[in-house]
């Protein structure tokens, strides 16, 4: 539809049932009040060890080795992987499951957002779960499995016969369900822009739905002194948010100081099939 304004034309086009269902979630998700930490942690080693591993035929992505590195360090203090029960009572789940967000391609060729749950994460070895990221970004979505990888055909048009306030009302109802969350979108979450960010340097600041997120920015080059003087290092912008009713400022910042060592030290990558 093209309306002639006083100036010049404009064209209005439908704003997709999906893009407005995630509308809806992403306001009710930005009402929880979260502790961001903006951390730059390097990456180096790793990075030349990925390198390695591509020019004898194995290709690592990066988010694959930063999410192990990130389950890893939840596996060994649990409470990033607690969630509240109400108002009196905390659950500690065992296994980490790690949603991931993936761009992937629809059948009509738009490029999408898509969450993907790494289940146990922590269990498997980076090889195991770098084949699963890349096995799902070969899969074509229809529209309506942007919302729910397990649809059986539902149309997200029917949710719109639904009044705003009451589908809100739904999903503030089930992000208080830690069994649901786990089930749907896990324990925790990381997300990143990729390819976006190639070539520039910030921090992106999104949401938080879990007791701990994590987002992946900008990769830079900074001259940073170490034992052997000074060094040019690959430094990872990363945002941490964290559910500050759950975890204290102090535990928080070990959890970022643990990930920063297992980064800075390339963990697994020696065996990418080693869990």
């Amino acid at each position: 539809m093209r309306i002639m304004g006083k100036e010049k034309y404009c064209t209005i086009k439908n704003f997709s049932p999906t893009r407005r269902i995630m509308g809806d979630y992403y306001e009710v998700a930005g009402e929880n009040h979260r502790v961001l930490g903006l951390v730059e942690l390097d990456i180096t080693d790793g990075r030349k060890r990925i390198s390695e591993l591509k020019k004898e035929g194995k290709k690592i992505s990066l988010t694959s080795w930063i999410a192990k590195c990130v389950g890893q360090a939840v596996s060994e203090d649990k409470r990033f992987n607690t969630f509240l029960i109400g108002k009196r009572k905390t659950v500690t789940f065992d296994e980490v499951d790690c949603s991931v967000m993936i761009e992937l391609t629809r059948k009509d060729n738009k490029k999408v957002p898509y969450n993907h749950c790494v289940r146990n994460i922590d269990k498997k070895s980076i090889a195991e779960i770098n084949k699963e990221i890349l096995g799902i970004q070969t899969k074509k979505l229809e529209e309506n499995e942007q919302l729910d990888k397990d649809s059986k055909g539902n149309n997200p048009r029917l949710l719109m016969l639904i009044p705003t306030f009451i589908r809100r009302m739904a999903m503030r109802r089930m992000l208080k369900n830690p069994f649901y969350v786990k089930k749907i979108m896990g324990t925790i979450g990381i997300s990143t822009l990729g390819e976006v960010f190639k070539g520039f340097t910030g921090w992106p600041v999104g949401f938080g739905d879990k007791t701990l997120n994590v987002n992946l920015g900008g990769i830079v080059k900074r001259v940073i002194e170490t034992e052997n003087g000074f060094e040019s290092r690959e430094i990872y912008n990363m945002t941490f948010l964290f559910d500050h009713s759950l975890v204290d400022g102090a535990p928080c910042a070990a959890f970022v100081a643990r990930v920063g060592q297992l980064l800075k030290e390339a963990y697994g990558l020696q065996d990418i099939n080693k869990v």
